[in-house]
């Protein structure tokens, strides 16, 4: 399993914002993190129609994490960006196995996938901000770029 270049960059994002006490525009996270504002744009709607982000609009306007992080999980992210995550077409819900019982790897795919699945969901993005290191706590970072000096 690979995570994707959308959720890397999505997570790449997610430090820049919870970086800032402000909103930041897709075009302010682009140039932080040296990636492209048009797939930005895409990754950042994507996560705004998820609901993991929100936006304001206006010259103080932006993008920020529009819930606790420590209530967004790892495979939600993955989840919404890249679609459901399955190591075999035979894991997926409602799929049966073309090899039916002769199969001995059904269990050990679905094993397997049950166990990646859990381990991204214990990663909340508070994990994450905190440096992987696991976190009930809010975390407190520095200003980010996106503060507005007037």
């Amino acid at each position: 399993m690979r995570l994707s270049t959308r959720v890397r960059y999505a997570m790449r994002a997610r430090i820049v914002l919870t970086r800032s006490p402000d909103p930041c525009t897709s075009q302010r996270i682009a140039q932080e993190e040296r990636l492209s504002k048009k797939y930005m744009d895409e990754i950042l709607g994507t996560l705004r129609q998820g609901g993991i982000l929100q936006t304001r609009r206006g010259v103080s306007g932006g993008y920020r994490i529009q819930q606790p992080m420590d209530q967004i999980s790892l495979w939600e992210i993955i989840e919404l960006l890249d679609g459901p995550v399955r190591l075999a077409p035979c894991v997926e819900e409602g799929a049966t196995c073309p090899r039916g019982e002769m199969c001995l790897m059904n269990t050990v795919w679905d094993k397997l996938n049950s166990s990646i699945r859990t381990s991204f969901a214990e990663i909340s993005l508070a994990d994450i901000a905190a440096n992987g290191h696991s976190s009930n706590e809010p975390v407190a970072l520095p200003v980010g770029i996106c503060t507005r000096t007037k």
